[in-house]
């Protein structure tokens, strides 16, 4: 057969040291089969090609780089065609293209299948495409392709005994070669099977006679045989030695088999049998969440967590138990919990999109067989399914043809006219989304927020990164209402806002520099106070070449932050590193899925994160409220009464709260002159009270009053929190909010909304007698746990 070597197009071209290159050579016959062999850097690591055409994804597969960092792709394409096509090794992209029209008349079309072949050694032959002719059986492709590439092997009678000297009963007395096409496994041999265009063959070593394997549904399969589909999936994805793409196909086998069942479900007994299969079915999406990390393993995660909710959705017409309901309400949940976690990894805007579309219809369909109060827990995934789909559509990836490096260092520019396209796209899905909620009576209690972010290109061995924001972009931000501009980096991510730096930053150009420093670099004092392999980070920002003292209003940034095996990621604490030495914790959030720890401030200086409680003695009458007190105590926003004693039954007074929501918030209130003749100027509190003023956090009793030292009430502080709320996008709550509270008609008239949404939210809890007692004066007990749930949900 001849050969065409078709000259690779490469999009992406950008040469320097710190990056690990990707090489790649292609060929192409003229019968569209295609061969790809790749060098690179990386050795024995997942590499993964997805090949696409102007219509659709027409070719995905992985594979592992060997020892020498080589790898190798072969399959078939049609001919006469024009592809793109993506490599992934390691977050590394190579992007190519392939012309699959020859030089000479193309022959007439030949139809083909692909053939795949994989033991209990690994891949014994990549996905390969295979010319057929008519009448040919799978066992004849077989043969043929082995024949073709000296591949030994022994079929007795029909029946595949050996392939590449792996023999049947090697592993056991259920081991042997199993085949499956398109997905599914007959129940005749090879040779009995005829073959048409478009088949997918793959030969399959199994060890337990196929079910290691996992099998797709079938009309013949009862309910058991699902469950014992679903029992094998949670073998593979709890096998430390599986690969993704094999969790990612037991995840594909075990949904696809639920998916098809629901559809045939004619009884409600049957019904509640599938939901509690789909319910066990959530171990296997929940940890295969957890172990993928390329993108084609987390689409196909992503995609089966959206099969399961649909299935649940179909089944939920038959049921009419209230209870069997609300199973169906938390299952449907920590499904979404697992298919947001794996969206953050997709940059595949239209998978993604499916994905979403199939979640709102479904939960929709769901939402409509449970009460008032059941419906809330689903709408809110979907809420953050819909956000988390938004911020991918506003997502630019920066590639590595765009930046300046050199050793340990990289230098990027935004693009305004790409960010200003990427608006425009975030507002038209905004208004798509809102839509299909409206349609199908998901209410989200937060509005989808307008946010752009850009991505910096991975870099081996980074220790500096400075990104330019040229003066468009602070303007395409405000007059596109963007919430926030947030700028990734694998030192540190910055959000920033049209009013971070005011309007002094209209039309100049603003740089940000992340650099990590040694320990060493530090003075003899500041080492002191650091653990060990704690990573210090130097965060700066200048306008027009100068440097920024303070923000406008506080910043979002995160710090990457390597958890140890011990660690509480509730504790992790990001601390502010002081010119003489000494440490000041500034709080923070800790994101198990992104690995970084945000945290808000209103100035750069040096940084750090570690692990920090703070304990005190008088708490063991308040477990309830134990550790919330300790964490914030860490994170430096409560304080003790003293360094041992936090007193946690005294009245909190009106200042003192608004303290504390001004130093969570990093509000800053200087050069701020209040109207209230009763706050002194040289009060603790002022500065405080001011700020909180100022944000519109709090109010006074009247123009002239603020009552600093008065007691707070329940009601006082569930309002204060209320407008926290508001100004973070959260919508108004109905008076329906109130109804958990026996004394709900004692609420004050001008405290209902506040304490409507702050209830909502969960943010306040009724006393164990089903109360709220408004007008009672707040502990410092109570306040902290509210402050706490406050910080959890903002951050």
């Amino acid at each position: 057969m001849k050969k065409i070597l078709i000259t690779l197009l490469l999009l992406v071209v950008f040469a320097t040291p710190v990056f690990a290159a990707i090489d790649l050579g292609i060929e192409v016959d003229t019968t569209g089969n295609v061969t790809i062999n790749g060098s690179s850097d990386y050795r024995k690591t997942p590499v993964s090609i997805k090949v696409f055409d102007a219509k659709r994804h027409y070719y995905i597969d992985q594979t592992t780089t060997d020892d020498n960092g080589d790898f190798e792709f072969s399959f078939g394409l049609d001919v006469n065609n024009e592809y793109s096509g993506k490599i992934n090794i390691s977050g590394e992209y190579k992007e190519f293209s392939i012309s699959t029209t020859a030089d000479e008349p193309a022959a007439e079309p030949q139809e083909t299948v692909s053939l795949y072949i994989r033991g209990y050694k690994g891949v014994v032959l990549p996905r390969t495409a295979v010319e057929i002719q008519e009448g040919d059986t799978v066992l004849d492709v077989l043969i043929k392709v082995l024949d073709e590439n000296g591949i030994a092997y022994e079929i007795r009678d029909g029946y595949v005994a050996s392939i590449a000297d792996q023999r049947e009963f090697d592993r056991g007395s259920g081991s042997g070669w199993m085949y499956r096409i398109n997905g599914v496994f007959p129940d005749v041999g090879a040779g009995m099977v005829k073959v048409k265009d478009g088949d997918r063959i793959e030969f399959l070593y199994t060890e337990d006679l196929g079910e290691d394997l996992g099998r797709r549904y079938d009309p013949d399969l009862d309910l058991g045989d699902i469950a014992d589909i679903g029992d094998q999936a949670r073998k593979v994805v709890e096998d430390e030695d599986a690969s993704e793409e094999e969790v990612a196909e037991a995840v594909d086998h075990v949904t696809d088999s639920i998916s098809d069942a629901a559809k045939n479900i004619k009884t409600e007994d049957d019904a509640d049998d599938l939901v509690d299969i789909v319910g066990r079915t959530v171990e296997v999406i929940e940890k295969a969440a957890n172990r993928v990390k390329l993108e084609d393993a987390s689409q196909k995660v992503a995609i089966g967590g959206a099969k399961l909710v649909e299935a649940l959705a179909e089944v939920a017409d038959r049921i009419t138990d209230e209870k069997a309901g609300q199973n169906i309400r938390d299952i449907a949940s920590r499904v979404m919990d697992s298919v947001l976690k794996v969206m953050g990894r997709i940059t595949d805007e239209t998978e993604l999109g499916d994905v979403t579309d199939v979640l709102i219809k479904s939960a929709g369909r769901i939402c409509k067989k449970l009460s008032r109060k059941d419906v809330a827990a689903v709408h809110s995934k979907v809420a953050k399914i819909a956000q988390k789909f938004i911020e991918a559509v506003g997502t630019d990836r920066i590639s590595k043809n765009e930046v300046e490096a050199e050793a340990g260092r990289i230098k990027a520019r935004l693009n305004p006219q790409r960010l200003a396209e990427k608006a425009a796209r975030v507002e038209e899905k905004i208004k798509e989304i809102n839509s299909k909620l409206e349609d199908n009576e998901i209410q989200s209690n937060k509005t989808l927020e307008k946010k752009l972010s850009v991505e910096m290109p991975p870099v081996k061995e980074l220790n500096e990164v400075e990104i330019n924001l040229p003066g468009e972009v602070m303007d395409i931000a405000k007059m596109n209402k963007i919430s926030k501009i947030e700028i990734k980096t694998d030192i540190a991510d910055f959000s920033i806002s049209a009013n971070t730096f005011g309007e002094s930053v209209k039309g100049k150009d603003v740089s940000l520099n992340a650099r990590k420093v040694a320990k060493e670099q530090l003075s003899g004092s500041a080492q002191k106070e650091l653990p060990d392999n704690t990573t210090i980070v130097d965060l700066n920002v200048t306008i027009e070449g100068k440097n920024v003292d303070k923000f406008n209003e506080p910043m979002e940034v995160s710090l990457v932050y390597n958890l140890k095996e011990d660690d509480d990621p509730e504790s992790i604490t990001v601390f502010l590193l002081k010119d003489d030495g000494t440490v000041e914790p500034v709080g923070g959030k800790y994101d198990i899925n992104t690995g970084k720890v945000r945290f808000w401030t209103n100035h750069f200086s040096m940084y750090f994160a570690r692990p920090a409680i703070k304990e005190f003695v008088d708490l063991s009458n308040f477990r309830w409220a134990e550790k919330p007190i300790q964490l914030l105590a860490g994170k430096g926003i409560i304080n003790g009464r003293t360094q041992t004693q936090f007193d946690p039954d005294a009245d909190i007074t009106r200042a003192e709260f608004t303290a504390l929501l001004a130093r969570m918030l990093k509000l800053d209130g200087k050069q701020i002159k209040l109207t209230f003749t009763d706050v002194m100027e040289n009060a603790w509190y002022a500065e405080e009270i001011a700020a909180a003023y100022s944000h519109g956090v709090v109010k006074g009793k009247d123009e002239k009053r603020f009552e600093p030292k008065g007691k707070i009430t329940r009601q006082e502080m569930a309002v204060m929190i209320a407008r926290v709320l508001e100004k973070h996008g959260y919508k108004p709550a109905n008076d329906e909010e109130l109804e958990i509270f026996n004394d709900k008609d004692r609420i004050a008239v001008w405290a209902k909304k506040g304490v409507a949404i702050a209830a909502r939210e969960k943010i306040i809890r009724g006393m164990e007698n089903g109360s709220f007692v408004p007008a009672a004066n707040a502990t410092r007990a109570q306040a902290a746990v509210m402050l706490y749930r406050l910080y959890q949900l903002l951050l």
